[in-house]
């Protein structure tokens, strides 16, 4: 099923396997020129997840990028009162849960 909203925007339907992977339609693939080994930043915004495949050789250029889509979710921590140390000690709570998971 493919609708065509705007002449620069396609949607395709595709589903989550059991192990959280995704396909990305083949069309969109090669239009946006994503190959095995492409990566991708993955963030939300609202209650959308977006792929933004990342090209950068240079690590500078991928790291502001990273930056540019930081910057909002940054803004939405600050007005709710977390700072960078909250969120480090969130992350590595999570990453000690996770871990103690999967090795169980």
């Amino acid at each position: 099923m493919k609708i065509h909203i705007i002449h620069t925007m396609k949607i395709e339907v595709t589903k989550v396997t059991a192990r959280g992977q995704i396909v990305i339609p083949q069309e969109i693939r090669k239009e946006k020129g994503i190959e095995k080994g492409t990566q991708l930043l993955v963030y939300t915004e609202d209650d959308a997840i977006i792929l933004k495949p990342v090209f950068a050789t240079d690590k500078i250029k991928a790291l502001k990028e990273f930056e540019k889509v930081l910057e909002p979710l940054r803004k939405k921590f600050a007005s709710a009162g977390l700072t960078e140390k909250d969120i480090e000690a969130e992350i590595k709570a999570y990453r000690q849960e996770k871990y103690a998971k999967s090795s169980a």
